[in-house]
């Protein structure tokens, strides 16, 4: 029942009720990436070194960085927030549930992922096998 956007002229997220009154400022970040979980929207920011931050907003209005880490990338697949690390960090990818929560944790990047109806189907950088996630 509400509309999400990032505005042009300061390129943070607002939302408002579907015919557009009611606007309100969602971040105070300028946003490069938005969506949403059940009730909860996450949005990532440019780090300043060309990886990004993510962070939740939360209903009293404060926004919650959700990793310390910096990330290359991050895309919602089936209700997960699958992140992807830089080369250098310990575990190259990270799947999050829709609270925000570590799920998952792997030092293989992801090289081809899909998003089934109750399953995650991925492979690796250098190893074609098929694997799942549940």
């Amino acid at each position: 029942e509400k509309l999400y956007y990032v505005k042009d002229t300061d390129n943070v997220l607002y939302s408002s009720a579907l015919d557009g009154t009611g606007e309100r400022k969602l971040s105070e970040n300028a946003v490069s990436w938005f969506d949403g979980i059940d009730d909860k929207v996450y949005y990532t920011t440019t780090a300043g070194d060309g990886k990004y931050r993510l962070y939740r907003i939360n209903p009293d209005g404060d926004d919650t960085l959700v990793l310390q880490r910096s990330l290359d990338g991050v895309q919602l697949l089936n209700g997960k927030l699958v992140c992807w690390l830089g080369e250098k960090e310990e575990y190259r990818t990270m799947v999050l549930d829709g609270s925000g929560h570590l799920e998952l944790a792997m030092a293989d990047p992801i090289s081809r992922l899909l998003a089934s109806d109750d399953a995650i189907v991925f492979t690796t950088s250098g190893d074609p096998a098929v694997k799942v996630i549940r």
